[in-house]
């Protein structure tokens, strides 16, 4: 028998357990770090596309809303009622038919503009007229005889709007008829 002073030898048994129990530890610690990863990604994973499907429901929300403003401007604009009342400078009965368009359609606000922008009738109020509108995106793209839909930013907030051209029975664009919908406080 060998005995040294400084070291001991362990028993057979308490190698045994020792090595049983570094290899408990080191397979623990490595399951533990694997699960944790697997848990985290497949939980980012998860939020990740529960954004992109929130992110997809509110563009679908949004194309739909823009799609409610562009049918009733588009149909107003394209009737042969806009026109005439154009024409024979029927302002009152132009007012009334807008208004009722404004109202069924739920708009805060519709307005008539000529062939340049310039607003010539104001349905919410009627009194006020005469400023330029030609600098919105979408009465631009109606001017230029496209029926367009977007978002825009007025001195009264953010709105949904919708434009759409008024053309001259002959041809030509005789201007552009918008509505929308204030966002703000919506």
């Amino acid at each position: 028998m060998r005995f040294s002073l400084g070291s001991r030898k362990l028993s057979l048994k308490a190698r045994l357990i020792w090595s049983y129990l570094v290899i408990l530890g080191i397979g623990g610690l490595a399951t533990s770090m694997v699960g944790s990863w697997i848990v985290s990604s497949t939980i980012m994973t998860q939020a990740r596309r529960a954004v992109d499907h929130d992110f997809a429901t509110a563009r679908t929300v949004y194309e739909q809303q823009l799609l409610a403003l562009k049918l009733p401007v588009q149909f107003a604009a394209s009737g042969a009622t806009v026109q005439q009342c154009l024409a024979s400078g029927d302002w009152r009965s132009l007012a009334a038919y807008l208004e009722r368009i404004r109202q069924d359609a739920g708009f805060d606000f519709l307005t008539l503009t000529d062939a340049r922008g310039g607003v010539v009738l104001r349905v919410a109020q009627p009194g006020r007229a005469a400023d330029d509108a030609s600098s919105s995106g979408v009465v631009k793209a109606a001017l230029s005889g496209k029926v367009a839909a977007g978002t825009e930013i007025l001195p009264a907030g953010m709105t949904l709007m919708a434009a759409a051209p008024v053309e001259a029975t002959g041809g030509g664009t005789l201007g552009a008829l918008y509505g929308g919908v204030l966002l703000t406080g919506n």
